[in-house]
């Protein structure tokens, strides 16, 4: 498991992480950046996750991040799930507290987000993976109209649990 904390404080400056196998987030706290190159799956510990200002998470081809009923907490402003331009992880499963700019998730199966806040991307990239699933909540909104959300799926589902969807879903 990984912890990187200065007792509830801001925590380092930037963390720049190898491991070569699966990982289990204790608690990661950085003031700017969190990048992890894993050789396996990515999960927390069901409470705490990562807290940075950007989170570049690449844990290889078939693996996963997160699971259903295990998300992986998130408290970032900029999202990256990549592995150089391949497919990407697996399926990621990924609850983020706040609003989140998507800089690029690639995955070769599921993208799952629950987010406390708007969904907007780097205009650039932005989502490729087969099936996505995109929570934001009955008052926030997905994409602008100056920066629509940038999308490469085969299937595309926006809910709030049992409610409405999105308040706007600009693709």
């Amino acid at each position: 498991s990984l912890t990187i904390d200065n007792g509830g404080a801001a925590g380092a400056n930037n963390a720049f992480v190898n491991e070569a196998n699966a990982l289990v987030i204790d608690a990661v706290r950085t003031v700017a950046t969190f990048d992890l190159v894993a050789g396996g799956g990515l999960t927390d510990n069901a409470g705490n996750g990562i807290a940075a200002t950007s989170a570049r998470l690449n844990v290889g081809t078939g693996n996963n991040i997160g699971t259903v009923v295990n998300r992986l907490d998130i408290a970032v402003a900029n999202l990256t799930i990549d592995d150089g331009g391949l497919a990407g992880t697996n399926s990621a499963f990924v609850r983020e507290a706040d609003a989140l700019v998507i800089d690029t998730v690639r995955a070769a199966g599921t993208f799952d987000l629950v987010a406390g806040g708007d969904l907007t991307d780097n205009s650039a990239n932005g989502i490729f993976a087969p099936d996505v699933v995109l929570n934001v909540g009955g008052t926030n909104d997905i994409g602008t109209g100056a920066n629509r959300m940038n999308l490469d799926v085969d299937s595309l589902t926006i809910r709030n649990g049992a409610a409405n969807g999105a308040d706007n879903a600009i693709l």
